[in-house]
């Protein structure tokens, strides 16, 4: 109220007003052009305060002030700079200036019920100490708690008490930047040996920036004086009749006029910094970031609105806006934390978190009763017009559930289709290399695996083939691959109840989006987004994923052909491997136990006169004989031994063997062997004999025959069972 009547009635006398300590930026309203204000306007600090809400991510600000013109004159500029960089005030906080501790107390505790925990503070220094002073008594300054103090608080920092100046550890500060230069140096001397002269008692007082635009407001107005002169100072009268009061009958100043015009255009280099008034406003607006710790302050930063923040001034050249953390030094938050405040908490004695889930129809019961909702909550424009939206936990998309149909095209070589042909030519060659492992396995043990070659081959290989079943390939296809052909057809079209999906078939747009809804400018977006962020990016949505999806990388084929594609070698090389180990093993072990088994006989006629391929047709000959000692064969020695006559050795059976593949004949005869023979002296095979068998049955025979070795002959003839119908 003094400034405005003071401000009031300069305009009136036509005399210029200087003002070095009003700050308050409800004087400019006033539009006096008798009025100059020689110091920071409080609004030119709210864009650096927004830019460090906007650095560190906060949300949410509530702003404490004095209940007064000096607090109320800050707070529209405060709360458009913070709209502007999207943090929201969701409650203020007036204090008057003669509040007793007990209601600072009492409004400190109501904001602790809240979830902002970042305050910015703008009153006097004398109210500021004791709400410090309250705010640490009852916990407000610990960890998690985040405090910015306007220019009005820093600039006389230096002055406050030493017990409120504990009690504001970890607080920011916006300050007036002065720079360091010699003048101020020589000057700051000259003024604290005057002051000590004058205050002996008075210790360690500082110079703050207000006596120092006081300094220039005088300096400015000297030289304003020296341009329009001492001459015609006096007042013209006005003509006033003798009832009016004294103020009524105020003259206007002969040289108000010019002086102003002096003013407005006086321009020079002062302690405070550049001087020059613009409208009557000091144009000064470089601002140090500073941090309370200890018995100080340090510097973090600076604030241009040129630059933004940055850590030095003139460190750079460069004119990009910058509001990043990274551009601020070290900060020792309240609490002695080095950690970054998220700006916002669950109080313990507030009320809960709401959080709704949706499980029936309609969106519109969640909006004011929730404070968050979790699940399928999608993004349309009517929406977004209530609440936020997180960013999106899973990928969007809207997808048609049609049937299936049959594709009727006839081929005759469709049944290859389940298989790619490399797949099919090693599948062969398995086939024809277990098949000879089979044989090698049986055909010394097994009746059904000897006989003639093409019995032999045939028995072998059609084991192997049984174990193969072709697969059908089914053609499908989908009976709709388009949406527009269910709008040509006239086609019906299911949608859940309560979904967005019916705006989006009446608009034909496709957009879904799985997120999370937030009231509007709630301050758990961006906290939750970045949750998400965090666990989208690493392990554990891998986990999530691969518990409930399975393994798979490669998205599915978008095609409308929904047909099976061929097996290729890459799928079933693991089986192969286990079937070709398996069997090479069966057939190395078998080898190497007929080897070791029949190594007499093998070894008996190897001489160095014997050539290799006789060797092998030795051997051969030995592993293709039958294993006598095979339980096959020894199970079956008392029948054949049975039918043996008692001389010869020769005998025929009145029944067909259980393990002769050759169909009974009506009539058989027996074969029989001279028993008497030597290879040596004729060289001939013994002769046989055909008998009918009087039973009229197949036959069996078995002989004894007594191999004579002779030196003169390379090796005998080993005889085996004929087989004869005569």
């Amino acid at each position: 109220m003094q400034a405005n009547f003071v401000i009031d009635l300069g305009e009136k006398a036509q005399v210029p007003i200087i003002s070095f300590s009003a700050t308050s930026p409800s004087l400019t309203s006033l539009r006096s052009s008798y009025f100059f204000q020689v110091a920071q306007n409080d609004s030119s600090q709210v864009k650096a305060i927004s830019a460090i809400i906007q650095a560190y991510g906060w949300r949410e600000a509530v702003p404490i002030y004095i209940d007064n013109e000096y607090g109320q004159g800050i707070i529209p500029f405060l709360i458009d700079a913070l709209q502007n960089v999207d943090a929201r005030v969701p409650y203020r906080s007036a204090i008057p200036s003669s509040a007793s501790d007990d209601q600072i107390g009492q409004e400190l505790y109501k904001l602790m019920t809240m979830q902002t925990r970042v305050f910015i503070v703008h009153m006097s220094t004398n109210l500021s100490s004791r709400l410090f002073t309250k705010a640490k008594e009852i916990g407000m300054m610990s960890e998690g708690y985040v405090w910015i103090i306007t220019s009005g608080m820093t600039n006389s920092i230096r002055s406050i008490e030493s017990s409120a100046h504990n009690s504001m550890q970890g607080v920011l500060g916006v300050k007036t930047y002065v720079p360091n230069t010699k003048e101020l140096e020589n000057f700051t001397v000259r003024w604290k040996r005057k002051f000590h002269q004058d205050n002996p008692t008075i210790l360690n007082v500082e110079l703050n920036v207000i006596g120092l635009w006081a300094y220039d407001a005088f300096s400015a107005l000297a030289r304003a004086v020296e341009i329009v002169g001492t001459t015609n100072f006096g007042f013209e009268k006005t003509n006033a009749s003798s009832n009016l009061t004294d103020l009524e009958t105020f003259g206007v100043s002969l040289n108000g006029p010019k002086l102003r015009e002096a003013l407005w255009g006086t321009r020079f280099r002062g302690l405070s910094g550049e001087f020059s008034l613009d409208n009557g406003q000091l144009q000064s607006s470089t601002f140090q970031i500073i941090n309370v710790n200890g018995n100080g302050e340090r510097e973090i930063a600076f604030w241009t609105p040129e630059n933004g923040l940055v850590r030095k001034l003139n460190s750079t050249n460069t004119s990009t806006y910058s509001t990043s953390r990274y551009n601020l030094g070290p900060i020792i938050w309240p609490g002695d934390s080095s950690s970054v405040p998220k700006g916002w908490e669950i109080p313990t004695n507030g009320k809960k978190l709401r959080i709704g889930v949706p499980v029936k129809d309609g969106f519109s019961e969640f909006v004011k009763n929730f404070d968050a909702v979790v699940g399928d909550t999608t993004i349309i424009a009517n929406r977004s017009n209530f609440v936020d939206f997180t960013l999106p936990y899973t990928e969007s998309g809207v997808s048609m559930i049609v049937p299936i149909k049959d594709s009727e095209r006839k081929n005759a070589w469709v049944f290859l289709k389940p298989l790619t042909w490399d797949l099919w030519i090693t599948s062969g060659c398995f086939f024809v290399f277990i098949g000879f492992v089979i044989w090698v396995l049986e055909h010394r043990i097994n009746e059904e695996f000897r006989g003639p070659p093409s019995h032999e081959i045939g028995t072998s290989l059609w084991y192997s083939f049984s174990t193969m079943v072709f697969a059908q390939l089914q053609q499908l296809q989908p009976t709709v691959t388009d949406v527009n052909q269910l709008i040509k057809s006239g086609e019906y079209v299911g949608y859940l109840q309560g979904s967005f999906v019916l705006g989006i078939l009446k608009g034909m747009g496709f957009d879904e989006t799985k997120l999370k809804a937030f009231p509007i400018g709630s301050p758990l977006v961006s906290d939750v987004s970045r949750a998400i962020l965090n666990v989208t990016e690493g392990e554990k949505m891998k986990q999530i994923e691969k518990a409930w999806l399975g393994e798979q990388t490669n998205c599915p084929d978008s095609s409308t052909q929904v047909s099976s594609g061929g097996l290729s070698l890459a799928s079933f090389w693991g089986l192969f491997l286990i079937a070709g180990s398996a069997s090479l093993s069966a057939l190395i072990i078998s080898v190497s136990m007929f080897l070791y088994k029949e190594r007499h006989k093998i070894l008996v006629r190897f001489d160095s006169e014997r050539s290799i391929w006789r060797r092998v047709r030795h051997t051969f000959r030995i592993f293709d004989g039958k294993d006598l000692s095979s339980h096959t064969f020894r199970k079956r020695a008392p029948q054949d031994i049975s039918g043996i006559d008692s001389v010869h050795g020769i005998g025929a059976s009145d029944h067909a063997s259980p393990n002769n593949n050759y169909p009974p004949s009506p009539s058989s005869c027996s074969v029989h062997i001279e028993p008497h023979f030597d290879f040596s002296n004729s060289g001939t095979p013994p002769r046989e004999y055909c008998h009918p068998n009087p039973n009229g049955h197949s036959f069996q025979l078995a002989q004894a025959i007594e191999l004579i070795d002779h030196p003169n002959q390379e090796e005998p003839r080993i005889p085996e069972i004929a087989h004869e119908n005569c």
